[in-house]
């Protein structure tokens, strides 16, 4: 088996409702993001992107960011107030 440094804090699943904006904020920790589905605007370090389903995010430490998000295209799993 492969050792790495790298430690998995958690993982996690959310489904954002339509237009939910998720506040401006940053972590101490490195953090990566697949998008499954639905889509939205991400704003990562000062940057705007457009993500859809299959989209991946890398944040590193202490990198404000942002999350708009569309209507979603799927309501696979359970939903969680933004």
């Amino acid at each position: 088996m492969l050792e790495s440094p790298a430690k998995r804090l958690w993982t996690a699943r959310y489904n954002y409702k339509e237009g939910c904006l998720l506040a401006k904020h940053e972590h101490d920790y490195f953090q990566a993001i697949y998008f499954v589905a639905s889509s939205g605007d991400f704003s990562l370090g000062g940057e705007a992107y457009l993500i859809k389903p299959g989209s991946v995010v890398r944040i590193k430490p202490n990198n404000l960011c942002f999350l708009k998000a569309a209507p979603p295209s799927s309501s696979y799993g359970s939903s969680r107030p933004c």
